[in-house]
């Protein structure tokens, strides 16, 4: 019934001012980085995907979707406040992130397979193979 008359369950809440919260329910960057970076600030220190599960809002599969690698979230967290020019009020986690850089041996860097990492912003690849085709669908071409 309330489908029929708000189109959607969410919908539905955002008319009564209530938030759709809950796996499966698509999440702004903004909102999983800002969640990274408070669990960041209150830990004091860069969290493992571990203590972000303990503390965060979210898993860690929204953020693995998005940024491939845990490891990667401090430099999309770093891009983000750039983009959105709200470093004075994340300095201390920008300061953590710096700290952080100084003092990693970079262990993904090591190897035959290195990891990047890529941050997306809101262009990212749109299937799992990280495959995005010359028409920018994400549609995985020919093996």
């Amino acid at each position: 019934m309330l489908a029929d008359r708000c189109g959607s369950l969410g919908k539905a809440l955002a008319a009564v001012g209530l938030k759709a919260i809950g796996a499966g329910l698509p999440h702004a960057d903004s909102t999983l980085l800002l969640d990274w970076a408070q669990v960041t600030r209150k830990l004091g220190r860069i969290p493992t995907s571990g203590e972000y599960y303990e503390a965060g809002s979210f898993s860690r599969v929204p953020f693995l979707t998005r940024y491939r690698h845990w490891k990667c979230i401090p430099q999309a967290f770093a891009k983000f406040v750039g983009e959105s020019r709200t470093e004075h009020e994340w300095q201390d986690v920008l300061d953590l992130i710096g700290a952080n850089d100084l003092t990693q041996d970079e262990p993904m860097k090591r190897g035959k397979f290195r990891r990047r990492c890529q941050v997306y912003g809101t262009a990212r690849p749109a299937n799992l193979w990280g495959v995005i085709d010359a028409a920018g669908t994400g549609v995985r071409t020919g093996d």
